[in-house]
């Protein structure tokens, strides 16, 4: 189970007096998870080593590395970060330049308000969230468009229609990382035992050689089960607790022997008819059957 500790978004303080990392901490670590480095080098090894980090307060005046030195150089690596800087000095130009380039969200000047900068922090948040949802989103149409050109290609370079539906099937178990990938065509109105098979590459020994890996053999007729026809893409994230496999004992008892965990059932339609069925599976961990 998460602790609600790891769920929280984690804040990474840096400053080089001990006395100021204690009070940050104080102040925010009921909200979030806090993270604190005394110096710009010893931030970027945290940086380097967590995760996932939405926020970063650092201090402008430390030894080595200053705070808008510091940031510069996250604002590359991890664009998404948003970056908040502590200042306690009249000499602005560095901060000003690194404001107007986009390297640092928001200043707040020392001694702090401790409200001042709880807000200013819940509105880095938020900034945060936005950012990393548009780039999900940005990653999910890329990917979308990179697996259509990539199926388009091949089956362009393909001989016959067999190897179109082999090629559909590889290219979309390959993009999309999932463990088994099946393509069953519709036909006469009915689902054919005839299937296509992706899957992935598993290594079938502790101590074979890189690049030897062959896949294990597994049951078309099982996971032949598992399939049936739709119009509707269906997400089965977790067998287990799906009402519509777990109300069909002849349905359930086929992922149970397939060992299938999740599954992604996405129908092929061309001009209003179903042409095929794709099926992605994961957690597929059966070794032992045999075709």
């Amino acid at each position: 189970m998460i602790s609600q500790a790891n769920s929280k978004p984690k804040v990474l303080v840096v400053d080089d007096e001990p006395d100021n990392l204690d009070l940050l901490y104080r102040t925010f670590y009921r909200d979030y998870k806090v993270l604190r480095a005394d110096s710009g080098p010893a931030a970027l090894d945290i940086l380097a080593q967590e995760g996932d980090i939405s926020v970063i307060i650092s201090d402008q005046r430390m030894p080595m590395m200053s705070g808008t030195e510091f940031l510069s150089l996250t604002a590359t690596q991890y664009p998404d970060i948003i970056r908040i800087i502590l200042t306690g000095y009249t000499d602005v130009e560095d901060l000003v330049d690194a404001i107007n380039a986009g390297k640092v969200f928001k200043y707040v000047t020392k001694p702090w308000e401790s409200e001042e900068l709880k807000a200013v922090v819940r509105q880095a948040m938020d900034t945060h969230n936005v950012l990393k949802a548009r780039t999900r989103e940005l990653t999910r149409t890329l990917r979308q468009e990179s697996l259509l050109n990539t199926i388009t290609n091949t089956i362009r370079s393909a001989l016959n229609y067999r190897q179109v539906l082999q090629t559909i099937v590889d290219t979309v178990g390959n993009i999309l990382e999932v463990d088994i990938c099946l393509l069953r065509p519709f036909q006469d109105e009915q689902l054919p035992d005839e299937g296509f098979v992706y899957q992935k590459l598993i290594s079938s020994g502790e101590n074979e050689p890189e690049g030897t890996s062959e896949p294990i053999p597994i049951s078309l007729p099982i996971l032949g089960q598992t399939v049936w026809e739709t119009r509707e893409l269906l997400v089965i994230n977790n067998v287990s607790d799906d009402e519509r496999i777990q109300s069909d004992d002849s349905l359930s008892d086929a992922f149970a022997d397939a060992n299938i965990h999740s599954s992604l059932i996405v129908p092929l339609i061309w001009q209003q008819k179903l042409m095929a069925v794709l099926v992605n599976f994961s957690d597929f961990i059966d070794r032992h059957c045999q075709i």
